[in-house]
This record gives C-alpha cells, sequence and structure tokens, in this order.
C-alpha cells in the first residue's frame, strides 16, 4: 500500500508539477491593432493581427487584440491585455493610410486633435511632451531593409488614436516601471504593399526586438 501510494506520488511530482511551472514561465508579447473606421472598411493592421495571433516567434506566444478606433477604449483594452500576459513586448500596428512603407514609429507626442478650436490639445496634462519607444527601431529598420521590405523610421505618429494609444502606452510602462518593450509600427494601404509582407515586417520587428533586449 505504502508502496503504491510512493508510486502515485512520484509520478504526480514528475508529470503534474513541471506542467504547473511550464504555464507560470510562459513568455509573450502582444501585438495589437485596429478594426476599420471611416472609408478605410479593410484595416491591414486587423488583417496582421489576426494572422499573428498564437504564432510563436523567438519562443515567444504572440497574443493580439483587435482595437476600436476610439482614444480610451483602445488604451484600455491593450493596459487590460498587458496586465493579463504581462508581455516582454507590445507591439501596436495602425494603418497610415499616405505611408508608402513600413514606418516604425521613434517618438509620440503629447498632443491629440479634436473637434473644436482650438483643434489641438494635450493628451495628458502636465506630463512629458515626447515619449520616446524604447524598440530598437535603427536595428528593425535594418533588418527589414536586408529583407527588402520598404520601411523607415518616423518621428511623428500623427495626432489621432494612434499616437495616442502609443503615448498612453509608453506613459504607463514609465509610470509602472515595467521593462517591458513599447512601440507602434504604422502599415500602408493594401493598395501600396501586400498583406504577406507587412506581416513578415512585424514578425521581423518582433524577432529583432526580442534578441536585443536581454
Amino acid at each position: 500500500m505504502r508502496t503504491s501510494l510512493a508510486v502515485a506520488m512520484l509520478i504526480f511530482i514528475l508529470l503534474v508539477i513541471p506542467s504547473f511551472h511550464a504555464k507560470e514561465e510562459e513568455r509573450n508579447v502582444l501585438v495589437v491593432g485596429f478594426g476599420p473606421y471611416g472609408k478605410h472598411k479593410i484595416n491591414p493592421s486587423q488583417l496582421i493581427v489576426e494572422n499573428l495571433s498564437n504564432k510563436l516567434i523567438e519562443g515567444r506566444i504572440v497574443v493580439t487584440r483587435i482595437l476600436p478606433v476610439d482614444w480610451s477604449s483602445s488604451y484600455n483594452l491593450t493596459i487590460e491585455a498587458i496586465e493579463t500576459y504581462k508581455p516582454d513586448v507590445v507591439i501596436a500596428v495602425g494603418l497610415h493610410p499616405r505611408a508608402s512603407k513600413i514606418r516604425i514609429e521613434r517618438v509620440a507626442i503629447n498632443l491629440k486633435w479634436k473637434k473644436t478650436a482650438p483643434f489641438i490639445e494635450t493628451i495628458s496634462k502636465g506630463k512629458s511632451l515626447l515619449r520616446f519607444s524604447n524598440l530598437p527601431v535603427g536595428q528593425i529598420v535594418a533588418r527589414l531593409r536586408e529583407n527588402n521590405i520598404s520601411s523607415r523610421e518616423s518621428y511623428f505618429a500623427g495626432l489621432y488614436v494612434c499616437n495616442y494609444l502609443f503615448y498612453k502606452l509608453l506613459e504607463y510602462k514609465s509610470e509602472k516601471r515595467i521593462d517591458t518593450r513599447i512601440g507602434f509600427i504604422h502599415v500602408p494601404p493594401l493598395k501600396r504593399m501586400s498583406l504577406e509582407e507587412m506581416i513578415r515586417a512585424v514578425e521581423i520587428a518582433i524577432s529583432v526586438s526580442l534578441e536585443t533586449r536581454f
């Protein structure tokens, strides 16, 4: 009887406990994109997110969220995912209607557009005017070009929801003092670049960010 109990306990220790540990140690990358808005009935950032969901890159599982094009909702949903998964890297992807290249955003500005005069207001009163991504922007662009993907560094993410989300995520990172890498990538319309090329660009950005993080 004691022998059988000892064997059962040994099996439990060898098989069950390691599985709990593995789950606890699971690491993630978070990629978020936006749904349709205005005249843009198909948003390539949503298609990119859908294609990357649950993919394994550099040993990390890609978790994803599709966000509404809305100031507060986009931020709240992303923060909820960050606090749930505690990802090593967070990359938000958005459509830039006039872009012809992949744009790796380096800086977010504490300004947003509004419908009434003076038409521009601060995102967070009394906070820094600029916040900088801690993604390895230059290295990502270099790797994209090595793979023949048209790309550039960008120093202006606009004054709409994309920049708002970018700024607020960097603000959250600063206030919470987390070491997560956070960045934003703008992609062009599908008529100017294939979806496959955009997906590959985001995959490369994730890989380079993880390779250089540790």
